[in-house]
């Protein structure tokens, strides 16, 4: 059978054409049939910084879909028990990237997003998310860093990102703990070298921090006037007219005196002026030396025991612990005294607009110096021997 070429070249001719017009459209009818790794989900995250709680965390959809296939729907699960579902029809930028308030507080959340196209096609993907408030930053100040024992130190909180409801506050000293007040204080009773140690931590927050200050304490200066004798005079009399002792480790110009005054007897003896060892003005003189001052000032006295009778300038002020206001600027005599207890006697200089701190130990009277009534008892012993004496020879040389 004979064929035209022309036909068969055209016949051949229309059927490529065909095959390239209409096949394509064939093959790419159904737009569920793409292939590769989409859908995909993605998310990120940002926490908006807040002292505490609640917390607002933004999140951010990087999922992607393929050309052809929109999602239908985006699916949030934010760990806290909140879940958050959007249509394609509702869809918005603010609504696509929501953002979750955290009312609670862990570790971390487990946050995922799930996606699914037109084509019932989905993917998940989740992440940790950690929903922390500011890290506390430790800090407090002391009103004093060194002084005698017993020696009390007020402290003042000065942390920072510590709201009182979402913070706790830990004092410890040498590793004990002391105090979990936010301002405090400490009382040292023995004289070393001591560190308080703050911790702050907060409920919102898996992280804490310390601060440490030092702390000098020292051993008290005891400065004592002990005895003033006097006796009164008969014919013939001997009159103890003073002792006085100055025990101090800070004066070593003060030394210990003795004045004696040999039989006295009628209007000589009544002239003999009963002598204190030293006068409070000569006290006050001889150990500060300071220049005076002006203004007023506060005195606090703190004692261990507590409880003694507190002078100032032979006035009674109370008893300790005490604080005494309004005393001149310059030097006072502070006096001491309580039962069982030797007294004591020091110069304080008060600074006007200020407050003077002075905290001691009191010494029993079984102490050291409780020997000094026993020497003042030899003392009168010895007069009296010597009085008799003086009388025995006199009556025996009368005719």
């Amino acid at each position: 059978m004979n064929r035209n070429p022309a036909r068969i070249l055209l016949a051949a001719l229309c059927l490529l054409a065909f095959s390239i017009v209409f096949i394509p459209y064939v093959t790419a009818s159904d737009p569920c049939d793409w292939g590769g790794e989409y859908p995909r989900a993605g998310l990120t995250y940002e926490v908006v910084e807040s002292e505490m709680l609640p917390m607002m965390v933004k999140f951010n959809s990087t999922s992607a879909s393929p050309p052809n296939q929109h999602f239908e729907t985006w699916r949030w699960d934010y760990g806290d028990g909140a879940t958050y579902t959007l249509n394609w029809a509702d869809r918005t930028p603010e609504a696509v990237n929501p953002r979750h308030i955290y009312t609670t507080y862990r570790d971390h959340f487990d946050v995922c997003l799930k996606v699914t196209t037109i084509c019932g096609k989905s993917n998940e993907f989740c992440d940790q998310v950690q929903v922390h408030c500011k890290k506390p930053r430790a800090g407090f100040t002391v009103d004093k860093t060194e002084g005698v024992a017993p020696l009390t130190v007020r402290i003042t909180d000065t942390s920072e990102h510590t709201p009182e409801i979402a913070t706790t506050w830990v004092y410890k000293k040498g590793g004990t703990t002391f105090s979990s007040e936010r301002n405090t204080f400490f009382t040292f009773t023995d004289p070393g070298d001591y560190t308080i140690r703050q911790t702050v931590k907060k409920t919102c927050n898996p992280d804490s921090d310390s601060y440490s200050r030092e702390i000098h304490v020292r051993e008290p200066i005891q400065v004592y006037t002990v005895m003033n004798l006097s006796f009164p005079t008969t014919t013939p009399t001997i009159a103890v007219v003073g002792m006085y002792f100055n025990i101090s480790n800070t004066t070593p110009a003060a030394t210990t005196r003795m004045t004696t005054v040999a039989t006295t007897t009628g209007a000589a003896a009544a002239a003999t002026t009963p002598a204190r060892a030293v006068t409070t003005a000569a006290l006050t003189t001889t150990l500060s030396g300071a220049p005076p001052a002006s203004g007023t000032g506060t005195l606090s006295i703190i004692t261990a025991p507590p409880g003694a009778e507190v002078y100032v300038d032979d006035v009674l002020r109370g008893a300790s612990p005490v604080t005494v206001p309004g005393l001149s600027a310059g030097s006072h005599t502070l006096r001491l005294e309580r039962d069982g207890y030797q007294a004591m006697v020091v110069p304080i200089d008060i600074t006007g607009g200020k407050t003077t701190d002075y905290s001691t130990s009191l010494i029993p009277l079984s102490g050291g110096m409780g020997m000094l009534p026993l020497i003042g008892g030899a003392v009168v012993i010895i007069a009296l021997a010597a009085g008799g004496a003086y009388l025995y020879v006199k009556n025996k040389k009368a005719p």
